[in-house]
């Protein structure tokens, strides 16, 4: 192999490595916003507000667990539990009413619908580490011809 063929094939490697890199960053990022990212978005596509109920909302230092229970509107019962982060001015008593957003087709997909703005956030962070994660997948393609060209040209 040339000095100039290794050369290129190095500097090839080197982009992968780095394209692969940004491929883990952009699914770390979907990781790790999901949670709120994904009923966020379906409530951009569907979604129904009824009045639920408080079963509990406990709490440490740092977050509070909200579950609470509604009826949908094809009259099944339903429960979830919410994180509720602590910097969020947001406290219910056990039993109180509470306003529930959900997505239809699957209400296992709810909110508190005074928290789902909370959500946009991570939204934002889900829909970038998808992006980036797929533009990253179509260059490490790219790359990987690129290498496979390369080493047929020895």
């Amino acid at each position: 192999m040339s000095y100039s063929r290794q050369a290129k094939w190095d500097l090839l490697a080197q982009r992968l490595v780095y394209t692969m890199f940004a491929i883990f960053v952009g699914i770390a990022m979907v990781i790790m916003s999901h949670a709120d990212g994904f009923p966020y978005a379906a409530f951009k596509i569907d979604k129904a507000t009824v009045e639920g109920k408080v079963i509990s909302f406990e709490g440490n230092n740092k977050n509070y667990i909200l579950k609470y229970s509604f009826t949908g509107v094809s009259g099944n019962h339903h429960e979830n539990t919410q994180f509720v982060d602590k910097k969020v001015w947001f406290y219910k008593e056990e039993g109180e009413p509470i306003n529930i957003t959900y997505f239809p087709s699957i209400p296992e997909i709810s909110y508190a619908s005074k928290l789902v703005p909370h959500a946009t956030l991570s939204f934002g962070i889900m829909a970038s580490g998808l992006t980036l994660t797929l533009l990253a997948s179509l260059v490490a393609i790219v790359l990987i011809i690129a290498l496979i060209k390369n080493r047929k040209e020895e």
